[in-house]
């Protein structure tokens, strides 16, 4: 590394830590924990139960946990999972292998079907959706009695022997049909490792913590989560067909709510998004049913104010909810007098509101452009329209000669083009590090799932020299919701240019500041203009006319002016609506 970055040193270690070492391994651990879990349970079925339920909840988790939507709908993937893999074996005689498989295909299709028409929603309309959707397949599977056995539920389900490697074991035996079942859960925990391991599993963590920030650093947030839905489908198909071979039926009811409102207590009991958290809901809340149903007949009561009190203890990461670089330019050509972007004739509606009319404006390569106006002038309207956040009602965006008029949001940080926003927008629960490595993810690999995401290295320097650009190299192992709001201002900025723009916007970048961390902020901007180009709103005009190499003036959603700081300062229609004469 050079320049700002020479001298800095690299992060003590910290592999010794037992959080790190768990993190590490901890596949290797949930391994080593099924396996001797039968030796200190007394009883074999409710292991196997445990090791299903906690693979249900492995799924659930991904969605609810990891990437944080509530679905009140899993109980349609679990259980198509497992009519799809007894139907297999009971109609069709296929060997138990390829009904497993049959099981984690229905899962992925009933995910793909309940995501694409529930994706786009959010908070309590996503749970409520789902919920709806899921009873739309319980009635659907309790409809084709033929297939299905109806309210009796498929039977028949008798797998005996199980041929592994050559060897033909007794699935009748307890011990061994547990162990064959903890096989599939083991390795479905390796691969739930490798997934939030990987680029993608950084992906999933930062759309949990903010949806725009996300979409602002290239990411397709509707395509990261119906992805994640769908390989959440893949775990709870695996566990339906796994319980289906377990029980040799499947009744009706494992589609129903309430089966999909178990796997939200488990989650919760055992501490939503944390990797361990799954099996140890599942293994105290069927312990507590099974022993407390022998007491007494309101074991119900009971094990609900156990687990009440166990859910304000235990461990619960945080539900994150939005509802809260750059290549250098040939030095050849005048850039000041290159167009890199243009609106032409441009309006924005909202209902009968009109934010924006007919506005048309060139903004030169190299330059510092500023957009100023009183309150409600549509600064921010016409700011978020710049950069992709909103689309007009009529006109045209062009950035470097091509129309990106309506294009989403994402694929304007493909191009070159990044903002930050008016009020501090970062991942809160990540570290300073990791916010501008998850931004700097988005130009090599956004939905890798398998690759290891700490073999990304060359992401971790270029993250390293982007924090030493903007004075946070001493914070960037804390999580950026600690950092003070100049701080966290700083980072929005290095996150903005982690996606190597061309173009930056910046929204308000010194609001809410000191005077120094004001003139700090601004003597930034000034230094990453010498290599890219720079769109400021800005209410500090002393500032904005400082720094800038041209204004444009907005009225009542109008153009009012524009042109050099000096002739804006001159300009008798601004100093009427903005100016006035305390700039003189």
């Amino acid at each position: 590394m050079t320049g700002a970055t020479e001298s800095i040193k690299q992060p003590r270690a910290t592999a010794g830590s037992w959080y790190e070492f768990a993190t590490r391994h901890r596949a290797s651990i949930v391994a080593a924990v099924i396996l001797i879990f039968p030796l200190v349970m007394p009883f074999t079925a409710l292991a196997v139960n445990i090791l299903i339920y906690g693979l249900y909840a492995v799924g659930f988790n991904l969605v609810f946990g990891y990437l944080g939507l509530l679905s009140f709908g899993h109980a349609a993937l679990f259980g198509t999972g497992a009519y799809l893999c007894g139907i297999a074996i009971v109609h069709f005689g296929w060997p138990w292998y390829a009904a497993i498989a049959a099981g984690i295909a229905g899962g992925l299709l009933m995910a793909s079907l309940i995501g694409v028409l529930a994706i786009r929603t959010r908070g309590i309309y996503f749970a409520m959706v789902t919920m709806a959707l899921s009873q739309c397949i319980y009635y659907l599977f309790y409809q084709a009695v033929d297939l299905t056995g109806g309210e009796n539920g498929l039977r028949g389900i008798n797998v005996r022997t199980i041929d592994l490697f050559g060897l033909r074991l007794d699935f009748i035996n307890p011990m061994i049909r547990y162990y064959v079942i903890a096989a599939f859960v083991i390795a479905a925990f390796f691969v739930m490792s490798r997934i939030l391991a990987s680029p993608f599993g950084a992906v999933i963590e930062a759309v949990r913590e903010n949806e725009m920030r996300a979409r602002a650093s290239g990411y397709d947030v509707t395509k990261t989560r119906l992805l994640t839905f769908v390989l959440s489908g893949g775990f709870c198909g695996l566990a339906g067909a796994l319980q289906a071979l377990h029980l040799s039926i499947v009744p009706i009811e494992i589609l129903h709510y309430e089966t999909s409102g178990l796997v939200v207590m488990i989650a919760l009991l055992g501490g939503m998004g944390t990797f361990f958290g799954p099996m140890i809901g599942a293994a105290v809340f069927l312990v507590l049913e099974n022993v407390v149903s022998v007491w007494t007949v309101h074991w119900q009561l009971i094990v609900g104010a156990i687990v009440h009190c166990m859910c304000a203890v235990l461990p619960c990461r945080h539900l994150g909810h939005a509802d809260r670089a750059r290549q250098a330019m040939s030095a050849a050509e005048d850039q000041t007098k290159e167009i890199i972007l243009r609106t032409r004739g441009v309006g924005k509606t909202f209902g009968k509101f009109v934010a924006l009319n007919n506005i048309s404006a060139e903004f030169s390569r190299g330059a510092i452009t500023s957009i100023i106006g009183p309150n409600g002038a549509g600064k921010s309207t016409y700011f978020n329209l710049l950069c992709g956040a909103l689309a007009p009602t009529k006109g045209s965006v062009e950035f470097e000669g091509k129309d990106v008029t309506g294009l989403p949001q994402h694929r304007f940080a493909h191009m070159g083009i990044a903002k930050s926003f008016q009020i501090t927008s970062v991942f809160p629960q990540l570290t300073t590090r990791e916010n501008i490595r998850v931004g700097l993810q988005a130009l090599v690999s956004r939905y890798d799932i398998w690759r290891p995401r700490a073999r990304l290295t060359e992401l971790v320097e270029r993250a390293d020299e982007l924090l030493a650009l903007v004075g946070l190299w001493d914070s960037r192992e804390r999580a950026a919701k600690t950092l003070a709001h100049g701080e966290q201002r700083a980072l929005e900025i290095g996150m903005a240019l982690a996606s190597q723009p061309r173009l930056l916007l910046l929204d308000e970048p010194t609001a809410g500041m000191s005077p120094e961390e004001t003139r700090t902020m601004m003597d930034l901007i000034v230094k990453l203009a010498k290599e890219r180009t720079v769109i400021l709103v800005e209410h500090k005009m002393k500032l904005v006319l400082g720094i800038s190499d041209r204004i444009l003036v907005l009225h009542h959603g109008e153009l009012l002016a524009e042109g050099t700081p000096q002739e804006v300062r001159q300009n008798e229609a601004v100093k009427r609506v903005y100016l006035g004469q305390r700039e003189h």
